[in-house]
Formats: C-alpha cells, structure tokens, sequence
C-alpha cells in the first residue's frame, strides 16, 4: 500500500511487480524494462500506441539518460527564480522560456544557459536572457546580488534530471547519495514525474497507482526534512542551555549522535535492500534481475569515470 496524507491505494502483487519494473529499469536505464512495467501498470497499455511505443520509448530514453529535455530544467529554474523574486509569475515557465528555447536570436543563450556543468556561464546566461525580456517591455534590468548568484549557481550545479541515480560524479562514489539530487531531495520522485508527463503527451494517463506511488514517497521525503529541521533547532535549544549553565551537559557524545540529521539517501538504500523488496525484485524481473544489474554497472562505471555529461 502506497500512503499519502489522507489518501491511500491499495496495490495487488501483479501492480507491485510492475512498479518494481519500472523502477529497476530507471536504474539501470534500460526501457525495454520499463515497458514491460508500464504494460502491468496500464491496462490495454500498448493497444493505446499507434506506432507500436517507438515514440513513447525514444522519450523514455531521452528521459532516464538525462538527455537536454527542455520542460524538465526549466521547471526547476523557473521556481528558483520565483523563490528569489526574480520573477513575480505572471507567466508560466513554458512561456517565460518560449523564446530562449525556440528563437534563433537566442540561441547562443541557449547554448550557455543549459550546460550546468558551468555553472556561473549558465547563470549570466539567463540573467541576460531575463534582461533581454526586461528590456523589450521597458523595465529596468535585475543585478543579482552575490550571495543568490551563489545560490543560483548551487542550484543548478546539484539538479539532477531524469533519473533514479545521480549523475553527477561528485557523488559517483557514495552510494547512499546516489539517489539523491545534491539537495537531500529524491531524484526518484522527479523520475516518476517525468514518466507521468512523457505518458501525458503521448495520450496515455497515468494510472493511480504511479500518481501515488510519487505521492507516498514524497510524503516520506518530506517527513524526513522536517524531522531533520526539528533535530537541527533542538541541538540549537541545547547549545543555548550550555551556554547559560556551564556545568550543564545536554549534548554528550551520544546524544549528538542521535540529532545528527538523517540522509535521506541512507534512509532510502536501507528501505530498497530490505528482503521483502530484494524478494519480489527478484521474482518480479527473474532472469533479468541480472540484466539489469549488468546495465546498471556498465551505466555507473561511465558516470564515475567519463564525468556526468558524457551521454550527452
């Protein structure tokens, strides 16, 4: 059962075994699998594709690679800028970045604003991009301060797209940071959106029990945040007691320990290695338990050795 805050879906063992897919096949970017996942998830899944998937599975792939797909980053830009009151959102993000995207006399933009890798060039990209628009309503141009080009370039250096593991090779090495974005955030979550959409533009809804599959894990995402903000203002409310009484000890060697906050990659991986999950993994995919495995390493060992951007 996936829970969600006042909602709940019961899943039975085929649909189980079908999100299972699913999630094996993000892993080790194989979309044969995911296919084959989606076929369990949708009844009647490949009679509704005219031409046989091809269509669909080519997005898949883009997709689970980490590929230049546009809707994706700018999403995700378009809510830093709106956090930071860089725009005030009188616009969606599709339309706001409809000209850098699509227009010729932007293309040199483009190029600079969505290559991540340098982080600082994509950022002066897209202030001059927003200037330009500035500009062609007469409005003064922004000058970000410091501290948020900072920010901003933190930002894009640890997203992550597409993906169930990250890509970036600073966290090639640790495997209980693969399957988050740099932010303590799940990039599973984003993959899950990303499927639903890919299925949304090719006419196929997406059925209850992916929709809640991202609600339920978002659920726990977000309730290990906010346990982890509450050990941090805890530890904080300690420090300040010791410092009113010195020959108060609040915070031994033990109890530090235990307001550490918690990685949500560990909690994750320990959750995913559970037997019950290693189990119907396992009679889930049978023999391709082993293909997916061998796709996975062969995906890894290019993320850690050819940097994060060699599939593009």
């Amino acid at each position: 059962m996936c829970i969600d805050t006042g909602a709940g879906t019961i899943v039975s063992q085929y649909e189980r075994y079908g999100m299972l897919k699913m999630g094996m096949g993000m892993a080790s970017t194989n979309t044969d699998i995911i296919m084959e996942g989606l076929s369990q998830l949708i009844p009647g899944f490949q009679d509704r594709l005219a031409d046989g998937g091809k269509a669909l599975k080519a997005d898949l792939e883009k997709s689970v690679q980490g590929e230049f797909i546009e809707d994706e980053k700018t999403q995700e830009i378009y809510q830093f800028l709106l956090k930071h009151s860089i725009v005030q959102g009188e616009e969606n993000d599709r339309v706001f970045f409809h000209d850098l995207i699509h227009s010729p006399a932007h293309a040199y933009l483009k190029k600079h604003a969505f290559n991540f890798s340098q982080p600082a060039k994509s950022v002066a990209a897209l202030v001059d991009y927003i200037n330009s628009r500035k500009a062609a309503q007469h409005k003064p141009p922004i000058i970000l301060s410091a501290e948020v080009a900072n920010a901003f370039q933190d930002n894009l250096k640890k997203m992550d797209y597409g993906r169930v593991f990250a890509a970036s090779t600073a966290q090639g090495y640790n495997p209980t940071h693969w399957v988050t974005d740099g932010h303590n955030s799940l990039i599973f979550i984003k993959s899950i959106r990303k499927i639903a959409n890919i299925l949304d533009n090719h006419n196929v809804y997406a059925p209850e029990t992916i929709i809640q599959l991202n609600r339920g894990t978002k659920f726990l995402e977000d309730q290990l945040k906010r346990i982890n903000a509450d050990k941090i203002k805890l530890a904080d409310k300690m420090k300040e007691v010791e410092s009113f009484n010195a020959n108060q000890t609040l915070l031994t060697a033990k109890v530090k320990q235990q307001l550490q906050p918690v990685n949500l990659g560990d909690a994750y991986i320990n959750g995913v290695l559970s037997t019950k999950i290693v189990g119907d993994t396992f009679k889930a995919l049978g023999w391709k338990t082993a293909l997916t495995g061998a796709s996975f390493l062969h995906e890894r060992v290019k993320r850690v050795f050819l940097g994060s951007h060699y599939a593009q």
